[in-house]
């Protein structure tokens, strides 16, 4: 690998093949966790882990599709406030609303005005939820 100087970037790509993976369905979520390390002259600078699922989801017709199996959504509009304290949502409650939905039988989410939160995407995730990110911005026309 070669030196990168300071204020400066570099970025590899790596493949590797996975032969069999479970893959996620809406019955079991199925997720493998992935880990990169940064070392610099043998010294751990920094470690990231994310949760992944295998999944490959089409829309044939009307009916959605993952993996291969129908799904029918069971949908809801997500809006991050709470009654005493607004806009300002824990990581906790994110995950507790995730939680509530599925208890509920809810297993589509669509966001509001802004981008969720890593752990409500983690949350949606390990909770069999799909997801639509609704990206509106001033000017933009609707989705």
């Amino acid at each position: 690998m070669s030196k990168v100087e300071k204020a400066s970037s570099i970025s590899s790509s790596y493949q590797f093949e996975i032969p069999h993976p479970l893959k996620w369905d809406s019955e079991h979520p199925i997720l493998y966790t992935y880990r990169t390390t940064l070392s610099v002259n043998g010294k751990v600078e920094e470690v990231t882990e994310r949760k992944i699922g295998f999944r490959q989801i089409e829309v044939r017709g009307n009916p959605v599709f993952v993996n291969n199996n129908p799904v029918k959504l069971r949908g809801v509009c997500h809006h991050d406030i709470m009654p005493l304290q607004g806009r300002s949502v824990t990581a906790e409650q994110c995950v507790e609303d995730i939680k509530i939905f599925a208890r509920g039988n809810v297993n589509y989410l669509r966001t509001s005005h802004y981008p969720p939160t890593e752990e409500l995407v983690q949350a949606c995730d390990s909770w069999a939820c799909s997801r639509k990110w609704r990206r509106r911005f001033a000017g933009q026309k609707e989705d």
